[in-house]
């Protein structure tokens, strides 16, 4: 006759298992470059709850978004994959920086969180700009244009008074998306943004941020497009 066998686990047991479980979870769910990879970005307006107060109120960026008193534009980002992103803004009529800007390229660590710009660049947002597009696009770590960008991004950022020499760099940065992007129907990038649910504006750290952001699948050469147009 066959006697059931029966095994009893202690709680440590199950704690230990618990923990590995916990531990690995973030390595199983990154994926590899070219297989399901994909990133998530949402562009939000920031802005005082009052007149002279240091908290901030967040809502995510709508085409019907408007400068005013304070407010900044921010973005969020997020990646299953060790990648960069680089985010530029142009205006309409004579392809410079919008605002004066400066374009971010930030390294992203797999399933890590970014609040950019990062510090001290900020997108203040309170003057009437023209029409103009805000332009992600999604690069794998190992992408050797990856760190032609960081050169000439980083080279922007210390134009310093030299507009003419900014504008060369600007000119050339427009150049580089323009051949990555091809002569693909541009419509296929624009975000599409939709109004908040609910119509609702969430505070500070409460504003659920993925519920807003537009997935952005990384195809094989680990590149993904974005844009978002304002103004026009």
């Amino acid at each position: 006759m066959i006697k059931a066998l029966s095994i009893k686990f202690s709680g440590p047991f199950f704690l230990i298992v618990a923990l590995f479980a916990a531990l690995s979870l973030p390595a199983r769910l990154a994926a590899k470059e070219g297989a399901d990879s994909f990133a998530k970005f949402c562009l939000v307006v920031e802005e005082p709850v009052s007149a002279g107060s240091s908290e901030l109120k967040t809502s995510a960026f709508e085409k019907s978004s408007k400068p005013g008193p304070g407010r900044k534009l921010a973005f969020y980002a997020e990646s299953n994959v060790d990648s960069h992103v680089l985010v530029a803004a142009f205006n309409d009529k004579d392809h410079k920086l919008t605002n004066h800007w400066p374009p971010q390229i930030v390294e992203l660590k797999a399933l890590q969180e970014y609040h950019l710009p990062l510090l001290p660049a900020s997108w203040n947002w309170d003057q009437a700009s023209d029409a103009s597009e805000v332009q992600v696009i999604f690069m794998g770590a190992a992408n050797a244009e990856s760190g032609k960008l960081k050169t000439l991004v980083e080279a922007m950022q210390n134009a310093g008074s030299s507009s003419q020499l900014l504008n060369l760099q600007t000119k050339k940065l427009r150049e580089m998306i323009n051949l990555w992007m091809g002569a693909n129907d541009r419509t296929a990038f624009y975000a599409g943004v939709v109004p908040n649910a609910w119509g609702a504006v969430m505070r500070g750290g409460d504003f659920h941020w993925r519920e807003k952001a537009k997935k952005v699948a990384l195809h094989d050469d680990v590149r993904g497009f974005l844009i978002y147009r304002y103004g026009g």
